[in-house]
């Protein structure tokens, strides 16, 4: 005897789509299970956008991150953090860092160091935790979620 709740909910979103939240952030790629897993890019309403690896929503592998500043991080990330081997350039295109980085921070001496912190936008921007709103799979598969 199945509950109520049961039949109430989506099957978990698999394969590849995209979603887009209430707050108009985009995701098109890879999912698994309901979240984003594998390839896909994210764009932020801020002007940020995220295309690489994900693992259960969060960045994690190779990926580069493109800040609305233009300052542009490619590499290594684990758990949604840079994590790793990885080149921070700035909108200028210098590198103002190249090597490694260790939970979302460079350990290494940077190779241009700028006299002032990147600016608050460049932080990783927190996972949207406002409900799904709608999910369009790029192939038909016969569900419709809404």
């Amino acid at each position: 005897n199945m509950d109520s709740t049961s039949k109430s909910k989506p099957p978990p979103w698999c394969g590849t789509g995209s979603y887009e939240w209430t707050s108009g952030d985009i995701y098109q790629g890879s999912w698994r299970e309901g979240m984003m897993d594998g390839r896909g890019k994210k764009t932020w309403t801020t002007g940020d956008v995220y295309e690489g690896d994900y693992l259960k929503n969060k960045k994690h592998g190779q990926g580069t991150f493109i800040y609305k500043t233009g300052q542009v991080y490619e590499g290594a990330w684990q758990n949604g953090v840079k994590e790793g081997i990885g080149k921070y350039t700035l909108a200028d295109g210098t590198v103002h860092h190249e090597g490694v980085f260790a939970n979302g921070l460079a350990v290494t001496v940077a190779v241009n160091p700028i006299s002032t912190a990147p600016p608050a936008t460049s932080k990783l921007v927190p996972r949207d935790k406002t409900p799904r709103q709608k999910f369009q799979a790029d192939k038909p598969t016969g569900v419709q979620w809404k």
